[in-house]
């Protein structure tokens, strides 16, 4: 699928959509929250304040004590919440200004956000998109109006680090072995864009079917 034609799933903002959200999740047995946090606080904290808020929710929709639900991290490898001998898939995504979560009770899920400030530097992220995308998909990104660039390379950024977490495995500069391994393991998933605040952009990659 073209990522710059991605269709887009819904991500809702908390506490603000609270209410929503929960209603969602019960219906749709998935959800992609969305925290607007202080620029200036910490990565520690903002994870702290996305999983209380990930904790919470699930506490609610599932009527389950939070003591309950444990948060499995482990690194380089697929986020896990386990709760009532259960385990689903939970992905997490930091940047300044925006923490972001993905929850499905019966599908694999992997979240990804990004911040594209007006002022980065053509050099800087092009050259990043060398290293890491590649020298194929950066002269596609070339190739595009100048106005468009900068949020597509942007866009296959956060689609690259969710395919990585999808998969389990670390982000890695770019060789045709470390693409081909991704793109196995990301066979049976599909891929989707979510509605941020500018000047972020969201990816989310999910199987499938149940239980991929």
């Amino acid at each position: 699928m073209e990522s710059g034609k991605l269709p887009y799933l819904p991500a809702m903002s908390w506490p603000a959509m609270k209410e929503q959200v929960i209603q969602h999740f019960l219906l749709q047995k998935w959800a992609i929250i969305y925290l607007h946090l202080p620029p200036t606080l910490g990565r520690d904290m903002a994870r702290q304040e996305l999983r209380l808020a990930v904790t919470e929710l699930l506490s609610r929709a599932l009527n389950s004590p939070p003591s309950q639900i444990r948060l499995i991290l482990r690194t380089g490898k697929r986020a896990l919440i386990q709760m009532a001998q259960k385990e689903f898939a939970v992905s997490f995504s930091h940047e300044s200004g925006l923490s972001a979560a993905a929850i499905h009770l019966h599908k694999n899920i992997a979240i990804d956000v990004a911040c594209f400030p007006q002022n980065t530097l053509f050099s800087q992220w092009v050259e990043t998109s060398r290293l890491y995308l590649g020298q194929i998909k950066t002269d596609m990104i070339l190739e595009r109006p100048g106005n468009l660039q900068m949020p597509l390379f942007f866009r296959e950024w956060t689609i690259l680090e969710a395919s990585c977490k999808y998969a389990g495995i670390p982000l890695q500069e770019y060789s045709k072995d470390f693409s081909d391994k991704l793109l196995f393991e990301n066979r049976q998933a599909n891929q989707y864009a979510i509605h941020l605040p500018p000047p972020y952009i969201g990816s989310i990659i999910t199987s499938h079917s149940e239980g991929s």
